[in-house]
């Protein structure tokens, strides 16, 4: 039986954000990172969504991960294009970028769900418009497997 795990963050999808370094009057430069109380509060999320016997997947098992986004709708459009995003289930096509929004969500992950990051080996991420609230949600999959199957039979 393969684990699996769900996570659900109600609040709008975030980026991660690039470290920030500044020179300090010593001429020593330092490196910060500008959401590290942002990280805080999604891993504290994790642990508190998590079953209480659940352990960690070893660094020997290939995780898939599957980042769903639901951003609101701008309140900048027109009612019928609102109307008409709700009901197609309009793709989310601007900033910002898939890879940006997974760095974070793994960062968030990494240590609790899995022990590390290099241990996903299949990764997708949607982006979509939602006139409910939006969120990001997560599904964590230990894949029992080492076999890579072939795209063809991903797809």
């Amino acid at each position: 039986m393969d684990e699996c795990i769900s996570i659900i963050f109600l609040q709008s999808p975030r980026p991660r954000e690039s470290h920030r370094s500044f020179q300090q009057r010593t001429g020593k430069i330092k490196t910060y990172d500008p959401q590290s109380k942002v990280l805080m509060a999604l891993r504290k999320e994790v642990l508190d969504q998590l079953p209480v016997n659940f352990e960690t997947f070893n660094k020997d098992s290939p995780v898939q991960v599957h980042i769903e986004c639901n951003f609101n709708i701008p309140r900048s459009w027109p009612n019928a294009k609102k109307e008409k995003t709700v009901q197609e289930d309009w793709a989310h096509i601007s900033a910002p970028d898939c890879d940006n929004l997974a760095k974070l969500y793994l960062d968030a992950l990494k240590g609790i769900v899995f022990e590390d990051d290099s241990q996903v080996c299949y990764l997708s991420v949607t982006k979509k418009y939602t006139d409910l609230i939006p969120l990001v949600f997560i599904k964590c999959k230990k894949i029992h497997s080492q076999l890579i199957p072939r795209i063809t039979q991903i797809i």
